[in-house]
């Protein structure tokens, strides 16, 4: 268990509940199936963790799955302190994201022992976990600056003042976060199994992760922010491009 949190902790995403199409519809229309999943989530059984699950074979072949409904942590209060936070577009919440990994690596062992490649065979297939993150962008006002600039500094103060030159004037920019709505995205697990060294049986190894926007998804509020670049005064105004907390 204490390994299956070390790879969540190394391995966090940011996660959010549905808030828009995700994954994009004209991707695929391949039918999604709902089932209840739960997990034991230490070893005395005490700590259970438990979701509402969509899943589908896309029509690349790829399994998929995404939590429509986190349902919760139960048992001992301590759960209260599993990680999780919300900065600007990213969040994370280690209870949502032992759900999803544990059963993208468990669902269907047969499934699994009959279709996942050997780790010897240095072949993988796919797993891929769909979720929707915020976005953001950092959006700026700059102020022009008098000429001659007051300044009242600090004793001992140290470092370059905040003001440049641009177009012949001074400027000082001021800049602030704002949301930029919601993205669709997914993360690829590279699966293989990899025996026991008893030969009792095998286990699921991933092999490669990657994350990033789904195909087709963008930020639902890009297009929407538009300012001079690279500077106030001879920068061209320009669409701005949102960060996502894929």
């Amino acid at each position: 268990m204490k390994q299956v949190f070390l790879i969540i902790l190394l391995i966090c995403i940011s996660y959010s509940a549905y808030a828009i199409d995700c994954p994009p519809s004209s991707t695929c229309t391949a039918t999604w199936t709902t089932a209840e999943y739960g997990m034991q989530l230490d070893d005395t059984g005490e700590i259970w963790a438990s979701a509402t699950l969509t899943f589908r074979v896309n029509c690349d072949g790829d399994f998929e799955m995404r939590i429509e409904n986190f349902d919760g942590y139960y048992g001992n209060d301590n759960v209260d302190f599993l990680e999780q936070f919300n900065y600007l577009h990213y969040s994370f919440s280690s209870a949502s994201e032992m759900i999803a990994l544990d059963f993208l690596m468990r669902y269907k062992p047969d499934v699994i022992a009959a279709t996942v490649p050997l780790c010897s065979s240095n072949q993988t297939i796919k797993r891929v976990f769909v979720y929707t993150a915020a976005c953001g962008i950092w959006t700026k006002c700059s102020y022009k600056l008098p000429s001659p600039i007051e300044y009242v500094c600090d004793t001992g103060w140290q470092g370059s003042f905040p003001h440049y030159s641009d177009g012949g004037d001074a400027w000082v920019d001021h800049w602030k976060w704002q949301s930029c709505g919601d993205v669709c995205c997914r993360k690829i697990f590279s699966i293989c199994r990899e025996n026991y060294v008893d030969k009792t049986g095998s286990f699921i190894k991933i092999k490669a992760i990657t994350k990033g926007k789904y195909p087709g998804s963008d930020c639902s509020k890009q297009g929407t922010f538009w300012g001079k670049r690279p500077g106030p005064s001879t920068g061209v105004n320009q669409e701005l491009q949102c960060e996502d907390g894929c």
